[in-house]
């Protein structure tokens, strides 16, 4: 029988594979990576960014977040805006082509999002939120 500690990282890792196959499973036929989608749905909640800020937020290179970039900045999804803390790091931004992909991403999403909103209370919900927070605050920092 496994600790709660190994436990928790079995459950952890499980919900991420069944949530990956489910985005992948909804967002089928639509043209989209998982990856582009996490960086459209992450500029929508976060704004501008530029790739080094997304990569860090992915844990991913910064070279494989200007490849996917590549791609959504000629698919019209983002521009590029200026960024006044550096000149040689432009900001990613939504278009609105962009914004409408998210919500249209959402929609898909939202009878997943109400089945769990009917199965877990809100209560719940805030408190795996703190720990996912925690986890990720200890995976980052080290």
């Amino acid at each position: 029988m496994p600790n709660d500690q190994t436990q928790f990282l079995l459950n952890l890792t499980r919900a991420y594979h069944l949530l990956g196959a489910l985005s992948d499973q909804l967002h089928s036929g639509h043209g989209l990576s998982t990856a582009t989608r996490s960086i459209l749905t992450l500029l929508e909640f976060r704004g501008p960014l530029t790739l080094s800020e997304i990569a860090r937020d992915r844990a991913v290179s910064r070279q494989f977040i200007q490849k996917l970039a590549g791609s959504l900045l000629k698919d019209g999804f983002v521009t590029t805006m200026p960024n006044p803390a550096s000149k040689r790091s432009p900001k990613l931004q939504l278009t609105a082509s962009g914004r409408q992909c998210v919500a249209d991403i959402f929609a898909r999403e939202q009878a997943v999002k109400d089945r769990l909103a009917k199965a877990i209370s809100h209560s719940e919900l805030q408190r795996v939120n703190a720990v996912l927070a925690k986890v990720n605050e200890v995976l980052t920092t080290g």
